[in-house]
């Protein structure tokens, strides 16, 4: 009744765990709509409940049945010959429940290690109190460059003057929400030797603002300004990595370069930004161009409709969307708003399969701990109870309670310390299969695979001394008589 009662109880775990889980696991896992708790598994925990129970509670009963019925022997010399027999199974269970602890908590360990790595990189811009959305205008009403330029614009004006905002900017495609190509860049004066690739970097098209709402880091030069207009002067801007590969040892500035169009202008460099990590925090950083969203038209052909807003806010970032909208329905309403979220949330999708496999693995461990606390605990308990008339004995004729306890401690922690090597050479075997899900921490990573064998050590030995300490604190005599 008692394993029945404990299936039970652990199916509706099981069934409020896969929902959570599900709830909260990233959409890129396949078939994740059709993870549920089946009746197959209902049967199969059932089966197991009844069938634990059954097991291990007629297995103590073979002791019982198989002795004989009447014994010269003393109790207490009869039960010091089967001490070995009856306490070699609960030492092995105690040395495999800390074996599996720590396969799960090393595990764990290492998964929430290398989340907090990868947390530590820098994505190359401030994700806090930032707004964005996308507005994308359609080729039959804004089919001239210079009217999208000026829309964008006017818009970008209009939403700095808001109540809350600090600055504002369009950008062709958000860091870390969507991908960029690359386009084709030939250098003044520098023709790309033969039997060489030709020069390549991403691209992108910028207003006024955006470096400034992003908190993109200035390197040298400039940021894209209010100046940079449809006819002005043609300027691009780079970032570091493009200019230490293309232009190693010297400066940049001034550098021009021709992106898009074959017969496209030679641009001017004005600016070299820090490194934005477009593609994924872990992703190598590419060559980038920022071109003026006001003279993409000029080396790329057509002008660009779709682009997204980054508004830098004072406070919470959501109460400017209705101003924003209100902003973008006043000049055309016929338009609608996308993708309209913030840049906190940005960089917590680019990280919700590592947050999704820290949390499980966690999960897992955590249950791994208090299983082991609890089982480590029960087993002592019980061998120490059967121990009683030793216990006693030997508090009766002269021996210590602190040197009974250190006895009963010191024996309770041999199954855990061989269960704790175990663990550790199992782990280093399998670790490895963790390597894909790892960023910045080695499979056998020295913190993880010291602190997690000190901590179920911890808990151990509180397990093992609780039971010990209330066992020498009783009367001797006491449990003397009542044997």
């Amino acid at each position: 009744m008692l394993s029945l009662a404990g299936g039970l109880a652990g199916l509706g775990l099981a069934w409020a765990g896969v929902r959570l889980l599900v709830a909260r696991a990233p959409t890129t896992i396949p078939r994740l709509s059709e993870v549920s708790v089946d009746p197959a598994v209902l049967g199969f925990t059932l089966l197991v409940s009844v069938a634990a129970g059954l097991l291990f509670g007629l297995l103590p009963m073979r002791t019982i049945l198989t002795a004989p019925l009447a014994t010269t022997a003393p109790r207490g010399l009869a039960r010091a010959e089967q001490r070995g027999d009856a306490t070699a199974a609960p030492r092995a269970l105690v040395a495999s429940e800390m074996a599996l602890a720590v396969l799960l908590l090393i595990g764990a360990g290492l998964t929430v290690r290398s989340f907090l790595q990868l947390m530590a990189i820098d994505p190359g811009f401030d994700g806090s109190r930032a707004l964005t959305l996308r507005i994308a205008l359609p080729s039959a009403t804004y089919a001239d460059a210079a009217r999208v330029a000026g829309f964008f614009e006017e818009v970008r004006t209009e939403v700095r003057r808001l109540p809350g905002a600090e600055t504002a900017g369009f950008v062709r495609v958000l860091p870390l929400a969507d991908d960029i190509g690359d386009s084709g860049l030939r250098i003044d004066g520098r023709p790309v030797p033969a039997g060489t690739p030709g020069r390549s970097a991403d691209w992108q098209a910028v207003t006024p603002g955006w470096f400034e709402a992003m908190r993109i880091r200035l390197v040298q030069g400039r940021f894209i300004d209010s100046t940079d207009v449809g006819d002005g002067a043609p300027v691009i801007v780079i970032n570091e990595t493009l200019a230490r590969e293309y232009f190693p040892g010297e400066d940049p500035l001034g550098q021009r370069i021709g992106v898009g169009r074959q017969d496209g202008p030679l641009r001017t460099i004005v600016g070299v930004v820090g490194d934005v990590r477009h593609h994924g925090l872990t992703a190598p950083v590419k060559r980038t161009f920022y071109v003026p969203h006001a003279q993409w038209a000029t080396s790329f052909g057509n002008p660009r409709r779709a682009m997204t807003l980054v508004v830098r806010t004072r406070g919470d970032p959501r109460a400017l969307l209705e101003p924003v909208a209100a902003l973008v329905r006043q000049r055309d309403p016929d338009l609608s708003l996308s993708a309209v979220t913030t840049l906190d949330e940005v960089l917590a999708t680019a990280t919700r399969e590592q947050r999704f496999t820290m949390a499980l693995m966690s999960g897992f461990a955590l249950l791994a701990l208090v299983l082991a606390a609890v089982g480590v605990y029960g087993v002592i308990a019980y061998t120490v109870a059967q121990r009683s008339r030793e216990i006693g004995i030997r508090l009766a004729l002269g021996a210590g309670p602190a040197r009974v306890e250190r006895l009963l401690v010191r024996q309770g922690m041999g199954p855990v310390v061989a269960g704790l090597g175990v663990g550790l050479g199992v782990a280093l075997g399998v670790s490895r299969f963790l390597e894909s899900l790892l960023y910045g921490v080695g499979v056998v990573d020295p913190v993880t695979f010291v602190v997690v064998p000190v901590v179920l050590a911890a808990v151990a030995v509180v397990a093992v001394v609780v039971p010990a300490r209330r066992a020498v604190s009783g009367d001797p005599v006491g449990v003397l008589k009542g044997d």
